[in-house]
């Protein structure tokens, strides 16, 4: 539980959520190295997302306090005829 002693201090952490999710678009569910890719890549649910293939955005992390600038892509983007699962 949380008790604010000055009430001032908890309506500007209100008002700063209020705006941090009025430009959330989705979030990220997991991260990790592309050895094919050679590059960080991750997986996530954005607002139309199928919509926005190519567009690219702002991801902000506040755990580790990182902004980074992402492409929003298809989840299958390394080999998507499947020809090497196949053969």
């Amino acid at each position: 539980m949380l008790v604010f002693v000055n009430k001032y201090l908890y309506l500007l952490k209100q008002l700063q959520l209020q705006v941090e999710h009025a430009n959330d678009q989705g979030y990220v569910t997991s991260v990790c190295f592309s050895p094919d890719v050679g590059t960080m890549i991750g997986l996530g649910f954005v607002k139309n997302g199928p919509a926005r293939m190519g567009e690219r955005m702002v991801v902000r992390d506040h755990v580790r306090d990182l902004t980074v600038e992402v492409e929003i892509c298809s989840p299958v983007f390394v080999d998507p005829e499947g020809g090497r699962v196949r053969g």
